[in-house]
């Protein structure tokens, strides 16, 4: 099979298993906030690398330009920024195919069998369907991630090059990857020791002396310190930040060491059996066994042993360590929505599966039926294949996803919220209803008026507007009168009600009550139209005078070009008088 045909194989496989991926809607979860952030969104370089807000805890230049680049040439379209992330993970496979081309020859155990051809290719698909790369590729907010690990792998594909021809431009070049790959995600900077140590491995076909590799090593280590002052810098400029949540996460492990050694050893021991035992997948994990603790301990055992090792295998494997770090910072719970995250290992996957295929290739598959290591690795091929194709189904909608999703984390309340709003947007209030009360009967620290406020939009579309009532007025007290959404859901009912019965003899009671409601409303979030509804609530109603009031106060706070300014002066003029 020719390279060209071989290639053509991966692009035709990865388009197939990943082409539901493109129907998916927009997640719930960030995505819809992504989006509308980039829509208001400057479209100049100064805005995108020095946006100057003050503050901030990601600086992701080339992620935001690539979304902003969906925006100006498409359009808010889900279809194409799926697709975007398709073709993204399509050309990170396409360059794991080039590094392991780079590689199997050093590994072959016979260079003269076509079999040691077609290695590069396994190993692309390996890492191509691996269930784990499911979440980043699916989900449009995770385009962070395989951006980042298309400037990395293009760092290493010019590292091996180098490591070659010994040509400077490779080392160069390797370096401005990596800078991409920083400023894409800055977990991109822990792959700096692991270039370090492909570097230092020892080339069994080229000789160097031992003062000219110093000072390659040494230059390669300046230059990759002056690429972190440099985004620093940037970073510094783009906003001042104070890395709150990255500081809080240092303190806990300053405060408790004993805690935060425990929690990397087990995030350490839980990631790394994810990578060779993904199942079961889960898009939220708030919490894993303790027992991970104890298969850290060998595992840090087995890295110290890679490190005395210096193979080029050792280094392969290491560098997919050191892009694990990070996430140790996150399972302290202060940095992200999910203390664990299936997505935080599309990186570190790609030099984990380099590192086992290769290893496999020399050691495992010689002392075994040539037949036998063949159906093995298509039988692993084909279920992650299959297993990804499956995951990729699923997150075509939100409902599905977060079903799947609430019963793995069943317990957790930001997912069943999530969920009751899912069953609600598809019009399933009765459920919606029974998943907000597990939600609300879930204990957590502190308040979170969500599952109430769920609980009383499920109520209301059921037409139990009594207990809906109930369900707001507890969100809107117990979160000491901060939740608009329950100010907005009990304005929503008491108007509903004043419409339908405009000369009841409760409406004033309705009206009593949407007064009080929509003043706090607006008082937070002085927004005009809240005035405006008002105005058009005691109109239907009859309170001619009482809707001039409002509309006249409404009209004061539109600005000139205000869409409603026109309606609501026209009104003011037409309701002269009343009661």
């Amino acid at each position: 099979m020719t390279k060209r045909a071989q290639i053509l194989a991966i692009i035709a496989a990865v388009l197939l298993v990943f082409f539901p991926v493109i129907f998916g809607e927009i997640s719930v979860v960030d995505d819809r906030d992504m989006l509308a952030a980039c829509l208001n969104h400057p479209w100049n370089l100064k805005s995108i690398f020095f946006p100057g807000n003050g503050g901030g805890l990601y600086y992701r230049p080339l992620t935001i330009a690539s979304y902003l680049l969906d925006l100006k040439l498409i359009g808010p379209d889900p279809a194409w920024m799926h697709l975007v992330n398709v073709l993204l993970h399509l050309a990170n496979t396409l360059l794991v195919f080039r590094i392991a081309s780079q590689l199997a020859p050093q590994f072959a155990t016979d260079p003269t069998e076509k079999k040691e051809r077609l290695l590069p290719l396994a190993l692309a698909l390996l890492w191509g369907f691996h269930p784990l790369v499911t979440e980043s590729v699916d989900w449009i907010s995770g385009r962070t991630d395989i951006l980042a690990a298309f400037f990395v792998l293009l760092s290493a594909s010019f590292i091996l090059r180098f490591r070659e021809n010994r040509a400077s431009l490779s080392l160069a070049l390797a370096l401005l990857a990596f800078f991409g790959g920083v400023l894409s995600k800055e977990v991109a900077l822990t792959f700096l020791p692991g270039a370090l140590l492909l570097l230092l491995a020892p080339h069994g076909t080229m000789e160097e002396s031992v003062s000219v590799r110093k000072k390659r090593i040494a230059l390669f280590i300046g230059l990759g310190c002056l690429v972190l002052l440099l985004f620093f810098l940037m970073r510094s400029f783009a906003f001042s930040s104070n890395y709150g949540k990255i500081g809080l996460s240092l303190k806990i492990l300053q405060n408790n060491p004993q805690f935060g050694i425990f929690t990397v050893f087990r995030a350490l021991g839980f990631y790394m059996k994810k990578l060779f035992y993904p199942w079961p997948l889960n898009f939220a994990i708030d919490g894993v066994d303790p027992l991970y603790e104890l298969l850290a301990f060998p595992l840090l055992g087995f890295c110290l042993v890679l490190l005395w090792n210096r193979s080029l295998l050792s280094a392969l494997f290491l560098a997919g360590v050191f892009l694990i770090a990070p996430a140790f910072t996150i399972a302290m719970g202060q940095i992200a929505w999910m203390p664990y995250a299936e997505r935080y290992l599309y990186l570190p996957s790609i030099f984990v599966t380099l590192a086992a295929g290769l290893f496999a290739a020399k050691h495992i598959a010689p002392k075994m039926p040539a037949t036998i290591g063949k159906i093995a690795l298509g039988g692993i091929i084909t279920l992650f294949a299959v297993t990804t194709f499956q995951r990729n189904l699923l997150w075509q909608t939100n409902l599905a996803l977060l079903e799947d999703t609430a019963i793995q984390s069943d317990g957790n309340r930001t997912i069943l919220a999530l969920h009751s709003s899912a069953l609600l947007s598809s019009d399933q209030p009765e459920k919606a209803l029974a998943v907000a009360q597990r939600a609300a009967a879930t204990p957590m620290l502190g308040y979170n008026p969500d599952a109430d406020n769920l609980m009383g939009e499920s109520l209301f579309r059921l037409g139990r507007t009594e207990e809906a009532l109930v369900a707001y007025a507890r969100a809107y007290q117990r979160s000491k009168k901060d939740s608009q959404s329950a100010l907005e859901g009990m304005i929503e009912i008491h108007t509903a009600y004043i419409y339908q019965h405009p000369q009841d003899i409760s409406t004033a009671g309705h009206l009593l009550a949407l007064e009080e409601a929509g003043l706090a409303l607006f008082k937070k979030n002085k927004d005009p139209m809240t005035l405006y509804q008002l105005g058009k609530a005691f109109h239907a109603a009859g309170k001619t005078k009482k809707a001039r009031e409002y509309w006249k106060q409404a009209l004061s706070h539109m600005p000139p070009d205000h869409e409603y300014r026109p309606f609501a002066a026209k009104l003011v003029r037409n309701q002269q008088g009343g009661t």
